[in-house]
């Protein structure tokens, strides 16, 4: 038991907003604060297509991450994304001409809780439901916007089992979006493993996928999306199927993580996302020795 709560501890340590079926107990919290870049000049139409919009994008998303412990099954989940978009210069060969400029902006902010059904012999169950804020700023001149103008509502079925050194999960859902918005059926699997003799260290290796439910006709789909369709900001029917690596180091209670994500998909920028950052355990239920005790 002992080596299994270590192993929990550490796994929830890793994750970079991503939905998992371990869960904090109470007066037990997780707080991250990370940076991803992504950037690019081409752009998936489908796996098979490509294309190259009319300006270069690059994104840096800012976000604040964290996890709080309401009781020993319950957990609330917060992610608040700051986003800085930039559109470079005009690419003469391009037909549509969407204004050059920059964009600084909340995304989707997103609130969730995971209540935690199984626990035995190293194997979870849990399931959660997230609300996905209409917190983003859409851009109508540059077709720089920062998410979806909508709400999105994400119920999921999440499963993990693990040792003292390896872990698997997977999740499976579906976000349901106001505003005409297609739906999106979500899959997310990862395998983990730690690294060295003192066990500190992680490699994590994911698969994710986000494809969209329905049809929506031409007039829709620009109706919905503006020139975020020249932008690939967001655009609806957006899909991709990613693979991620993650790299981290934890003592003490802190934790730094380096990870890099990418793969094809459709209506998506073609680039690699790098994301780095740092997080930090709260775990209130462990008694400070007191003056005199011996275990000082």
């Amino acid at each position: 038991m002992k080596k299994l709560l270590v192993f929990t501890l550490l796994i929830m340590s890793v994750l970079s907003f991503g939905q998992q079926p371990w869960t904090r107990k109470w007066k037990q919290a997780y707080i991250q604060s990370g940076v991803s870049l992504f950037r690019y000049s081409r752009a998936y139409d489908t796996p098979a297509k490509f294309s190259k919009p009319s300006r270069s994008i690059t994104q840096l998303v800012f976000t604040e991450y964290g996890e709080i412990g309401l009781s020993n099954r319950l957990m609330l989940t917060l992610n608040i994304p700051i986003q800085l978009i930039h559109s470079g210069k005009f690419d003469t060969a391009a037909t549509v001409i969407p204004g050059q400029g920059t964009l600084v902006a909340f995304g989707n902010c997103y609130g969730g809780l995971t209540f935690k059904i199984l626990d035995k012999d190293g194997f979870v169950m849990s399931a959660s439901m997230g609300v996905y804020g209409k917190t983003a700023i859409r851009n109508n001149v540059t077709g720089l916007q920062s998410g979806y103008q909508a709400f999105g509502y994400e119920p999921m079925i999440l499963a993990g089992w693990g040792s003292d050194r390896h872990f698997w999960s997977a999740g499976v859902g579906v976000n349901i979006r106001t505003a005409g918005y297609s739906a999106q059926q979500l899959l997310k699997m990862q395998w983990g493993s730690k690294i060295g003799k003192r066990k500190r260290s992680w490699f994590i290796l994911g698969l994710n996928t986000c494809l969209p439910l329905g049809q929506k006709t031409s007039a829709e789909n620009l109706a919905l999306d503006g020139l975020s369709t020249y932008t690939y900001l967001y655009p609806n029917r957006q899909g991709y199927v990613g693979i991620d690596m993650k790299w981290g180091y934890q003592n003490n209670g802190w934790a730094g993580w380096f990870s890099l994500a990418g793969g094809p998909g459709w209506k998506v920028g073609q680039a690699g996302v790098f994301t780095f950052s740092i997080g930090k355990e709260i775990d209130k239920t462990k008694k400070k020795p007191k003056p005199g005790d011996k275990s000082e």
